[in-house]
């Protein structure tokens, strides 16, 4: 999935629950030269449930980032399937570490 003919709408616009190519292509769009950094992120997916019935679910990633942070951003939007009409459901979890130390969110239409 790390190919450089893909532009950044496209990366972004990939299911929640990054794998961890995707999640590479965002730290190397975060370059900050301090070679590896350590990174731990979870994704949450949000989670909708009635009379026992819902779905949603979780991933997690931890490796490696090469020379970049990465910003590990989960966000998904979703309908309720008995109420279409109704409020759209939305969850998104990060967290990180680097050899900064830095915490911060990438803030993009639909991450927030």
């Amino acid at each position: 999935m790390s190919k450089s003919t893909e532009n950044e709408t496209d990366i972004y616009e990939r299911p929640v629950g990054y794998d961890w190519d995707t999640a590479k292509d965002i730290a190397k769009r975060k370059k900050f030269g301090f070679g590896f950094n350590l990174v731990i992120g979870l994704f949450y997916k949000p989670y909708y449930q009635e009379n026992n019935e819902g779905y949603g679910g979780q991933s997690i990633v931890i490796g490696l980032a090469d020379n970049g942070k990465m910003v590990t951003a989960a966000c998904e939007e979703r309908e309720d399937p008995d109420n279409p009409e109704g409020e759209k459901i939305m969850w998104m979890a990060t967290f990180w570490l680097s050899t900064k130390s830095e915490v911060d969110t990438y803030e993009k239409d639909g991450f927030k």
